[in-house]
This record gives structure tokens, C-alpha cells and sequence, in this order.
């Protein structure tokens, strides 16, 4: 009977993915909290915004210094840098982007090398 009932049930759902590049600062931890609360609001209207956080770490005083953190990016498009958007405009870009898919980067490539100590170092190159 249960089987039945979810039979009938039509999810009606849309999906936001919002990537956060942080730092260790209070901004970082600001718009971590702001994300995670607007994405508990947002699911109440059925839309289900997948938060996910990744904390930057610089081993070059240069790339520390090139890079303006936080970041934002709904979607796959960046959305804010370098500061703490509002409640709304945090809102009201989420819903700008819904719907919208991030476009595909053909010349993007990953490099990974593995140091001794067993950590890795990504980079990303546009």
C-alpha cells in the first residue's frame, strides 16, 4: 500500500548548486552561514540548493595575493567575489540562476601533483 502511495506522489523540485571558495576569514564564515540558512528557506519552495564549500589554501605568497576570497558561484557562474551579499541579493541571484546550467569550459584543465608528504596540490587552469 505505502508502495502505491509513493507511486503517485510527483516530485516538482529544482536544483541550485551554489560552490563556495573560502578562505579562513569572517567573511568566509559569514557567507557559509548565509548559504546554509538561505538554502533551509529556499527548500521550503521546493527548491533544493546544494551548498558546497571548499576551503582554498595558497602555498605562494603571489596566488594569496591575486585571488580575492570568498567567492560565489551559482550555477557555475560567479556570482559575487570578495565580499558578503545581503539576504536578498544572495536570494534573488539563486533564483536569477535557476534553471540555468554552467557551461562547459573546453580548454579548462586539472593538474594534480602529489608531494612527498602525501598531500596533493590541485590547480585549476582556465
Amino acid at each position: 500500500m505505502v508502495e502505491e502511495d509513493l507511486d503517485d506522489v510527483q516530485l516538482n523540485y529544482s536544483v541550485v548548486q551554489v560552490t563556495l571558495l573560502l578562505d579562513f576569514s569572517e567573511e568566509s564564515e559569514k557567507i557559509l552561514e548565509l548559504a546554509l540558512s538561505v538554502a533551509e528557506e529556499l527548500l521550503d519552495k521546493n527548491i533544493f540548493v546544494e551548498v558546497e564549500p571548499i576551503h582554498v589554501w595558497f602555498n605562494q605568497e603571489y596566488a594569496l595575493q591575486a585571488i580575492d576570497l570568498p567567492q560565489v558561484y551559482i550555477n557555475g557562474k560567479l556570482m559575487f567575489i570578495g565580499r558578503v551579499p545581503n539576504r536578498s541579493d544572495f536570494i534573488n541571484a539563486i533564483m536569477d540562476r535557476l534553471g540555468k546550467s554552467s557551461k562547459l569550459i573546453e580548454n579548462e584543465a586539472i593538474v594534480v601533483n602529489e608531494s612527498e608528504d602525501g598531500f596533493r596540490e590541485v590547480e585549476v587552469i582556465y
